[in-house]
């Protein structure tokens, strides 16, 4: 989990759970077929596969998007932790 300061990656985060959200939305409407979930309209199932096709896409997105940060975050993590001293032998002259 990202420490609290870390703004960006909780936003991060929280948009990919988003995503795995909606993509499960969409496909459960796809899969039972059913074509009113329009808010008062009909939804034909051309734009039902073209949802669930964006919906895909902006997951696919959000977990590269995430993975990237991740990374970054691993690696300028590693590099911060260079060692140094100890408090006694900079104090030697």
């Amino acid at each position: 989990m990202p420490e609290k300061a870390d703004g960006p990656a909780r936003v991060r985060l929280v948009g990919l759970w988003a995503s795995i959200v909606a993509v499960a939305a969409v496909s459960v409407t796809v899969v039972a077929d059913n074509h009113r979930a329009g808010f008062g309209r009909v939804v034909p199932r051309e734009e039902q596969m073209a949802l669930l096709l964006i919906a895909v896409l902006l997951f696919i997105i959000q977990v590269i998007a995430y993975l990237i940060s991740r990374t970054r975050r691993a690696s300028t993590r590693a590099t911060a932790r260079t060692p140094s001293a100890a408090p006694s032998a900079k104090n030697r002259p």
